[in-house]
């Protein structure tokens, strides 16, 4: 059994993920990365009330292929 906890070069809260911005937002055929945010950041942003097709979302898998 480990007795010591892990511990990650960067805190989960300034780790970057990928959004997209709306459900057009594919990039799949130019092969351009997507922007990215700190994962942190998305807990200081106020609600919207956008469609769920217009919206931002995180992929929350860097799998590419």
């Amino acid at each position: 059994m480990a007795t010591g906890q892990h511990h990650s070069a960067q805190h989960w809260s300034g780790q970057h993920v990928p959004i997209i911005h709306g459900l057009a937002d594919t990039r799949i055929k130019t092969g351009e990365d997507y922007d990215t945010r700190p994962l942190g950041s998305f807990w200081k942003l106020a609600p919207t009330a956008k469609p769920k097709h217009q919206a931002f979302a995180i992929l929350p898998s860097l799998h590419n292929g």
